[in-house]
Order: C-alpha cells, then structure tokens, then sequence
C-alpha cells in the first residue's frame, strides 16, 4: 500500500462553518478536478468570521482535514474623506 504523500492529488473538498461558529459543511467537491486551486464561495455575510478546513482527495479518499483558517468577511469603506497634505 503507498502512503498518502506517493499518490496522484485527484482534487480537492473544501469545509467551511455557518459563520456563527457552527458545525463544518463541505462547500465544495472537486474530485477529478486537481487543477482547480481556487474557488469562489458566494452568499457571505459582511461582519462575520468564517472558518474552512482543506481536504485533499487521492484514491484512498479524503485526507485529514488541514489546520483551520479563518477570514472575515468585509466590504470596503464608502465616502472616505479625501486626503489632506498636513
């Protein structure tokens, strides 16, 4: 049996939280598709702290889920002042 390391990447799963601290869903499954490395994950909201975990896919199936990463989720500023030279 080969370790996890010596086999093809066939894709990769993406698990990401509610936003309020909730359990992990997978969001995304892209088994047959290890090109894909980056995706877009709509319906956000502003304000919050979300958490994903990366899975990567081979023959075996799923690998352990990688380290927690969070993000908040923000906009940028409107109506800023316009620069004053002090």
């Amino acid at each position: 049996m080969s370790a996890d390391t010596e086999l093809p990447v066939l894709g990769y799963a993406i698990n990401m939280d509610d936003g309020n601290g909730g359990n992990f869903k997978n969001v995304y499954y892209g088994k047959n598709y290890p090109n894909v490395l980056k995706y877009t994950i709509g319906g956000l909201t502003n304000g919050l702290t979300y958490s994903f975990k990366l899975q990567v896919i081979n023959f075996n199936g799923l690998s352990a889920e990688s380290d927690v990463s969070k993000y908040i989720i923000c906009v940028p500023p409107l109506r800023l002042a316009p620069p004053v030279m002090a």
